[in-house]
């Protein structure tokens, strides 16, 4: 699986309120699995990029914890920070599965050559109001997964396909990016 990630502050911030995280590792049964983490901390500058960091260095931290569980233990670790949203999908390379989770507004679609969809979300914060936390189960056999924050507009992914992830990912930006912190991880299998 290869991946490309860009992330940059809102102009005029040193400071960049999303975060991401991609991690490949092997599962307790010796899976080879790949995390893949994008998290907007709320607002922008120091505090929201405290939070961020503050959920990357957790999930790192607690990779092998079943999603959902995990989910809920960042939930509680950012409470006092400003809280994040966040999506997070763990992609199992030999069951070609995708499991996601999505909180808040992160957009994540995956795009084969056979379907085009939209991972789904449930609303809230984490580390402030966290309602109801659902895992989601996609066939990932092959195709791209596209996450990226609000700080990119609404676009589809398949208009985008490229073997090369990177200009992919930086057309996407020019073309949709907003006067905020915006971040984009892709992933091709």
């Amino acid at each position: 699986m290869e991946v490309i990630a860009l992330s940059r502050p809102k102009s005029g911030e040193e400071a960049n309120g999303d975060a991401y995280l991609v991690e490949s590792y092997e599962s307790g049964a010796g899976e080879e699995k790949v995390l893949i983490a994008v998290v907007d901390g709320l607002g922008h500058g120091k505090g929201a990029e405290v939070a961020s960091r503050t959920a990357i260095d957790f999930i790192r931290a607690h990779k092998y914890l079943p999603l959902k569980e995990m989910v809920k233990s960042l939930h509680i670790a950012l409470i006092g920070t400003r809280g994040v949203v966040i999506g997070i999908s763990e992609v199992s390379i030999p069951d070609d599965k995708l499991s996601y989770i999505g909180i808040g507004n992160i957009s994540s679609q995956i795009v084969n050559d056979k379907e085009r969809y939209h991972l789904t979300s449930m609303n809230g914060v984490l580390g402030w109001n966290l309602r109801r936390i659902k895992e989601f189960k996609y066939d990932f056999q092959s195709g791209w997964l596209v996450m990226n924050t609000d700080g990119i507009g609404r676009f589809h992914a398949y208009d985008y396909i490229s073997t090369d992830l990177h200009a992919m990912a930086l057309k996407i930006v020019q073309e949709h990016g907003r006067d905020d912190d915006a971040t984009i991880v892709i992933a091709l299998k």
